[in-house]
C-alpha cells in the first residue's frame, strides 16, 4: 500500500524470491500451498507484480555458492527445475534469470546458464553492475557489466539491471546522482529498466558498510533519517 500510495505502478516492481544458504529439495521451495515461495508469490501477483527475480548473485559464496550448490552446472540443474516448476503453479509470473556478482568467475557461470537453458526459460535476463568513480560507470567490467550478457539475448527478452550503484567512497552524493542520471540516458535499447541500489538500509549487518560508503539515499540518524541530494536531484532531471 505504501508503494501504490506514492504511485509507483507495482507492474514495474520486481519482487526477489531469495533463500536460505541450505540445501532443500525443489518442493520445500514452492509446491502450490507451503513452500516457502508460495506466500510471496501468491501475494505479489495480487497486488499487481508480475516480474520475479530468482535468487541473488549465486556465483558468490554470500549468495549460495559451496553451501546451496558447488559447481556453475549444479545451481544450472537446480535452477531450471525450480524455474520449471514456479512456471507450472504461477504461470502469470514472469521470472527473470538469475543476477549474477560481477566477478571474475561470471562469465563461467553465464556459459553455464546459456548451456542449460536458462536464458531461454526466462521472461527476461537479470543483471548487477556496480563502479567506483565516473570513469568506472562506463567501464566493461564494472558499470557496463552488463553489457557481456548482450550476446546471449534472443529476439523479444531484454536484461533488467536490478541493482546498480556508486560504491565508492571519492566521490560526492551530488555527483553520485549525476552519474545516476547520465547512465539511465546512456543504457542501450535492449535494457528494460534499471533499479539503483539501494534507497535506504538500517546500520545492522551489510547496512552498515552501505551508509558509510553512500550507496543509500536515505540514511538513519539518532533522531530522523537523513535524505541525501540524490533523490531531489534524480528527481529534477530533464525527462
Amino acid at each position: 500500500m505504501t508503494i501504490l500510495g506514492l504511485g509507483i505502478p507495482l507492474k514495474n516492481c520486481v519482487t526477489r524470491l531469495d533463500h536460505p544458504l541450505e540445501r532443500h529439495p525443489v518442493a520445500f521451495y514452492v509446491n502450490g500451498a507451503t513452500g516457502i515461495y508460495d506466500g510471496p508469490i501468491q501475494e505479489a501477483l495480487a497486488a499487481g507484480v508480475s516480474l520475479f527475480e530468482i535468487f541473488n548473485e549465486p556465483n558468490i559464496v554470500e549468495g549460495g555458492l559451496s553451501t546451496m550448490w558447488v559447481t556453475p552446472g549444479e545451481f544450472c540443474a537446480f535452477c531450471a527445475l525450480l524455474m520449471d516448476t514456479l512456471k507450472a503453479y504461477y504461470p502469470k509470473a514472469q521470472l527473470l534469470t538469475p543476477a549474477m556478482s560481477p566477478q571474475s568467475n561470471t562469465q563461467e557461470w553465464w556459459n553455464a546458464m546459456q548451456t542449460a537453458g536458462l536464458f531461454v526459460r526466462g521472461a527476461g535476463i537479470a543483471a548487477h553492475s556496480y563502479w567506483i568513480n565516473r570513469a568506472g560507470m562506463d567501464a566493461a567490467g564494472d558499470g557496463r557489466h552488463y553489457r557481456g550478457l548482450l550476446p546471449y539475448l534472443v529476439p523479444g527478452k531484454k536484461i533488467w539491471i536490478t541493482e546498480a550503484s556508486n560504491k565508492g567512497t571519492l566521490d560526492s552524493d551530488d555527483e553520485k546522482a549525476r552519474q545516476y542520471v547520465d547512465y539511465a540516458r546512456t543504457l542501450e535499447s535492449q535494457i528494460a529498466v534499471v533499479d539503483f541500489f539501494c534507497l535506504s538500509s538500517s546500520n545492522v549487518g551489510d547496512g552498515e558498510l552501505f551508509n558509510s560508503r553512500r550507496e543509500t539515499w536515505v540514511r538513519p540518524g539518532a533522531l530522523k533519517d537523513s535524505i541525501s541530494v540524490i533523490p531531489g536531484i534524480i528527481g529534477a532531471r530533464q525527462k
